[in-house]
């Protein structure tokens, strides 16, 4: 393969490359907004468990359990926008489904 050929090879890779990169920063843009967004939700969240913990001294199990996925789901953005992977989050993938434990809260161990 001639000298030139091989230029021409190697610039259009680098060309294809950053094509690459600045479509993936367009991705990073809108999971800055979905970032956004998680916060908001995160407030909410905390806020309903906490009323419903006063009123009633019980936790929502189905809500603890949606708690759990959203964090691993925050990580999975959070790990796309810092670049720690390529993977892009949900909706581009599966939603991250719960591998933790939730233990039990029981209120008499908060300290009053």
């Amino acid at each position: 393969m001639p000298e030139s050929e091989k230029n021409q090879n190697q610039i259009n890779e680098i060309i294809s490359t950053r094509k690459d990169i600045v479509i993936r920063l367009l991705y990073t843009f809108l999971f800055l907004i979905v970032l956004g967004v998680i916060f908001n939700i995160i407030w909410i969240i905390a806020a309903f468990q906490y009323l419903f913990l006063l009123v009633t001294k019980k936790h929502i199990k189905p809500l603890r359990s949606f708690s759990s996925n959203f964090t691993l789901y925050l990580k999975e953005v959070m790990d796309f926008v810092l670049v720690v992977t390529n993977k892009k989050p949900f909706p581009f993938n599966e939603f991250p489904k719960e591998s933790l434990v939730l233990e039990s809260l029981d209120v008499s161990d908060i300290d009053d």
